[in-house]
């Protein structure tokens, strides 16, 4: 999966060009035009159940998939850490802590290391164990913002114009013609 970066950003500042897709740019209708290629977006569509999927199999079409896949799993991993959090204040919060409500009987010593221990759990231990990941994950979602996403993003650009005109041939006037 190696690219040259300077090749690479210079397509996607050409593609960007090329769509009108500087913020707040209007169209010759005067309607917006949405910035596909922005971090923003690629956020969304990575993390949206049913673009990630068209994302990841187009990526896998491209043999970019294992990238997409390390992605979600990671994003897996991270929710996991996450929903460990909430249980473990809870159980401390109702049974383990001085003034818990279902206190268990425990000696004072016990509760305080229990806290201690909770404590250290939830502000060095998940928060590290949720970092491992992050310098990989940062590199893995640049190089497919730069190097995949903007063909992604004209191929759905390119399938949605292609049904859309070939649905109204007639109303475009040759131009559906030159999409079907």
């Amino acid at each position: 999966m190696s690219h040259n970066s300077s090749h690479v950003h210079g397509d996607v500042e050409v593609s960007r060009r090329r769509a009108g897709t500087l913020n707040g740019s209007t169209g010759s209708m005067g309607s917006s035009i949405t910035d596909f290629f922005i971090t923003e977006v690629f956020w969304f569509i990575t993390h949206n159940p049913i673009m990630a999927y068209r994302f990841l199999r187009y990526c896998q079409s491209r043999n970019f998939g294992e990238a997409t896949e390390f992605l979600q799993k990671v994003n897996s991993y991270n929710r996991l850490l996450d929903d460990v959090t909430q249980p473990l204040s809870n159980l401390h919060t109702s049974y383990t802590s001085s003034g818990a409500p279902q206190q268990i009987d425990m000696s004072s010593q016990l509760t305080h290391r229990v806290s201690a221990d909770i404590r250290n759990a939830t502000q060095s231990i998940i928060p590290g164990l949720g970092s491992i990941f992050a310098m990989a994950q940062e590199d893995v979602e640049r190089t497919l913002f730069s190097d995949i996403y903007p063909r992604f993003a004209k191929h759905q650009m390119t399938t949605s114009a292609t049904q859309a005109l070939a649905n109204n041939q007639d109303k475009f006037h040759g131009l559906g013609d030159c999409f079907v």
